[in-house]
Order: structure tokens, then sequence, then C-alpha cells
């Protein structure tokens, strides 16, 4: 079974690109910066840290969330 974690969207204005991380726990980032490169590399960093520490919590921490 599939299950959707994250959906990224990137915006560039005149000067900057915007970033939005949307969680399939209704939570939502944003992330700025003059560069893509800077800007995808601080959204991977971001779900990588966000999925460690969502492999580290037990199962009935979920559970209890629903």
């Amino acid at each position: 079974m599939e299950e959707l974690l994250y959906s990224v969207e990137i915006y560039k204005n005149d000067t900057d690109y915007l970033g939005k991380i949307f969680s399939n726990n209704n939570e939502i980032k944003d992330f700025h910066s003059k560069n893509i490169d800077d800007l995808l590399r601080e959204i991977i960093t971001d779900i990588e840290l966000d999925h460690e520490e969502s492999s580290n919590r037990p199962k009935d921490y979920f559970e209890d969330t629903e």
C-alpha cells in the first residue's frame, strides 16, 4: 500500500525561491533562499530529520494521534 508522506512545492519570484513542504500530518513548513541548490538542500535535510524522528517514535505514539 502506498502512503503519501510529503508534498513539495517550489516557487520563484524576482529574487528568491520559496519552498513549501506539506506533510501527511497537516504540517506546512516554508523555506526561502536566493539559491535553488540551498533551498533544495534545506528541504531535503528537513524531510530526512523529520523522517528519522518519526521512525524513532514508539508505535503507540501514532495510534494516540488519530
